[in-house]
């Protein structure tokens, strides 16, 4: 009996790098994170965010060097599976579900906010329900078509990050707890507000794309090593003959991110808000378990001064979980229903090896191209 069709593997620098941009969304960044961060920290917002800044490099690196030992569809699960073993594969596998199911429509669900110099009043679910639609089938599409389009959405994006540097005083923008209308005021023009109103809905919408993409990858992936019944698993496996997406994965992941656009965003926060936290956790014990153990080898990237990064990142992420704890009204209980939702997937993963018959097994990469063949990739990915 053959196994699942494997992808082929067509992305190259720029594309990986305009999802990874595009994921991220710069523009909701400086639009939505910073000014609440402001807000909420004061002066104490550039620590904050140097802080921040510090713990994404010291992931970068974690990243980095797993990806490079075990290139596969799956991400995050399947690099910490890799190395910490099936049981907490399974179990971050679990977490990454949940979690890009329920941060797409946490996106979608902002958009309609943004709509107001356009569309007052517009109606915050249905909005989010057809940037849904939209991405799933958009996500259907080749993954190096779905890069392009996500890179032409993030120039629109970046154009509006320009244009609010245009403003007289971008500190009283970013501090203002109505950010937009006090752009419109201080330039004098509903033009120039709708553009980067709109700026700001595309960013967002190109974030929900990307998400999207992820997603399905991970139903694929778990489909692939075993996660659900042989059925399930066959149907998220089906790759399109054309575009070589997981389809039948990709259209699930969408459905369940429309459905979750009924559920209160407060509740979205408080479910998905620690889960990151958790998955970051899992890769910086599994770079470490990897050298330990001789598991990664054979990555072709070694970190430099190892083992700080993960050290760092690890002291850094166990005080982000006890800042949440003395958070009663979102941190605490975030944290609580991750570690339900880990509970579950780990009492699942126990069941079904009791009850026999469990086909989880951690794929291996198909083929790990050598160092010399990567940087070819890279070289070539700029002509």
């Amino acid at each position: 009996m053959t196994g699942p069709r494997s992808f082929q593997r067509s992305m190259k620098i720029i594309g990986v790098l305009l999802l990874t941009l595009s994921a991220i969304t710069p523009a909701s960044s400086v639009f939505v994170i910073i000014p609440g961060v402001v807000q909420q920290a004061g002066t104490g917002a550039i620590w904050s965010l140097l802080i921040a800044a510090g713990l994404s490099l010291t992931m970068c690196f974690v990243y980095a060097e797993l990806a490079s030992a075990w290139p596969l569809a799956g991400g995050e699960y399947a690099m910490a599976g890799q190395a910490l073993g099936p049981f907490a594969g399974y179990v971050m596998m679990g977490c990454n579900a949940i979690a890009y199911t329920f941060v797409s429509p946490s996106l979608a669900l902002g958009v309609a906010g943004y709509l107001g110099a356009i569309w007052p009043g517009a109606p915050a679910v249905p909005i989010a329900v057809g940037i849904i639609v939209f991405s799933s089938l958009l996500c259907i599409l080749n993954i190096r078509l779905n890069a392009w389009v996500t890179g032409a959405f993030l120039a629109v994006e970046v154009l509006a990050l320009a244009a609010v540097l245009a403003a007289p005083d971008v500190t009283a923008f970013v501090k203002s707890q109505t950010p937009f209308g006090d752009i419109v005021s201080l330039l004098g023009g509903r033009t120039f507000g709708v553009v980067v109103s709109l700026g700001v809905a595309l960013a967002i919408i190109n974030a929900v794309i990307a998400t999207l993409l992820v997603n399905a990858r991970i139903l694929y992936s778990s489909g692939r090593d075993g996660a659900w019944h042989t059925l399930v698993n066959d149907l998220f496996t089906r790759l399109h003959l054309k575009f070589d997406s997981p389809w039948v994965a990709t259209l699930v992941a969408g459905a369940a991110c429309a459905a979750s656009c009924f559920i209160p965003l407060h509740l979205l926060l408080v479910i998905n808000g620690t889960g990151v936290t958790f998955i970051y956790l899992s890769l910086a014990l599994a770079v470490i378990a990897g050298r330990l153990t001789g598991a990664s080898a054979h990555a072709p990237y070694r970190m430099p001064l190892f083992p700080l990064a993960p050290v760092v990142a690890i002291v850094a992420l166990l005080g982000v979980l006890a800042a949440n704890w003395t958070d009663p009204d979102v941190g605490r209980p975030s944290l609580l229903a991750t570690l339900a939702i880990m509970v579950a997937f780990a009492g699942y993963y126990l069941l079904r090896r009791r009850r026999g018959g469990f086909a989880w097994s951690l794929a291996a990469p198909v083929e790990s191209p050598p160092l010399t063949a990567v940087a070819q990739n890279l070289e070539m990915s700029g002509s």
